[in-house]
C-alpha cells in the first residue's frame, strides 16, 4: 500500500495533525509520505505513532517492509526530513541503536519552538516510555518506543498538554473523538 499525504499551512495559520495510530498487520508492504508546508508565520504540531504488528492478536510482524517519511518545510526550506526503512526481522528492530526490540514508535514535532518548550517536554515525560526530546532550528522532535499503543500515545499526549498553548496560542483540551 502506498499512502501519500500533503498540507500546506497558510500565513498566520495553525494545524494541528493528530491522526490515530497506524497498525502495521505482518505481510505488509507500505510506503507512507508526510508532507507538511508551512509559511512563514504559520504554527504546526503533530504527530504519528505506529505499531509494528498487533501483539495481542498474536502478530508479531515477522514479515513485511516499510518505507516511512515526514518531511516539514518552511517557504521551501527543509525544516526536518526523517526516514524509517525497514524490514520485518530486520537488526535495526533488535539492536541498541535501533528499535531495541519495540513494536511501536512515536513522533510529535512542533513549530515553532524554543527551550522553554524543549523542557516542558521533557519534564513532562513518563517513564512508561523511552523518549528523547530535540530542538533544533525552531522545530521540536519527541521520539518515543514503546512497546504499547498506550504507552506511546500517552507519552505524546502529555507532550501536547504541556506545549499546545504556547506553540498554537490555544489551550489544551480533551479531544472527544479519543474518548470513543
Amino acid at each position: 500500500s502506498r499512502l501519500t499525504q500533503h498540507m500546506t499551512v497558510a500565513a498566520d495559520s495553525c494545524l494541528e495533525w493528530l491522526p490515530q495510530e497506524t497498525l502495521l498487520f505482518g505481510g505488509s508492504l507500505a510506503a507512507i509520505r508526510t508532507v507538511v508546508d508551512l509559511h512563514r508565520s504559520a504554527r504546526f504540531i503533530g504527530w504519528d505513532i505506529l505499531a509494528l504488528g498487533r501483539s495481542l492478536s498474536g502478530d508479531h510482524y515477522d514479515s513485511g517492509a516499510l518505507d516511512q517519511r515526514f518531511e516539514l518545510n518552511r517557504e521551501g526550506t527543509p525544516l526536518l526530513r526523517e526516514r524509517l526503512s525497514l524490514k520485518a526481522n530486520d537488526p535495526l528492530t533488535s539492536r541498541q541503536w535501533g528499535l531495541q526490540g519495540h513494536s511501536v514508535t512515536g513522533m510529535l514535532v512542533a513549530y515553532p519552538a524554543d527551550s522553554t518548550v524543549r523542557n516542558a517536554v521533557r519534564k513532562g515525560l513518563s517513564e512508561s516510555a523511552m523518549a528523547g526530546v530535540t530542538l533544533v532550528d525552531g522545530v521540536l522532535v519527541l521520539r518515543v518506543l514503546s512497546d504499547g499503543i498506550e504507552a506511546a500515545r500517552s507519552s505524546l499526549e502529555s507532550a501536547l498538554r504541556a506545549i499546545r498553548g504556547v506553540v498554537t496560542g490555544h489551550s489544551f483540551r480533551d479531544i472527544r473523538i479519543w474518548q470513543t
